[in-house]
């Protein structure tokens, strides 16, 4: 998340639909100005069918330009494959 502004910019992230694959770490924060911060995405696909998901995560925050800012969010999960030679 970056921060072109002058002064903070407190953040919170929100998913929706909100997905047991998806995490995100950390949910809420403070930027400083002309700051920047790390936003880790991590997907879990245990015990998922093979198949293309998708979420949304929105970042809300106090910047009066753009207080929502909206980012899809894919998963394919595919069928494991086996050693070569093998299927």
């Amino acid at each position: 998340i970056s921060n072109l502004g002058s002064a903070s910019l407190v953040s919170t992230l929100v998913e929706d639909p909100d997905e047991g694959w998806l995490r995100a770490s950390p949910t809420a924060g403070t930027v400083p100005a002309s700051g920047s911060a790390d936003l880790i995405l991590s997907f879990d696909a245990s015990g998922m069918a093979v198949d293309n998901y998708e979420t949304y995560i929105y970042i809300d925050s106090n910047d009066p330009d753009q207080p929502r800012a909206s980012h899809h969010v894919y998963l394919t999960v595919e069928r494991k494959k086996g050693p070569p030679g093998r299927p």
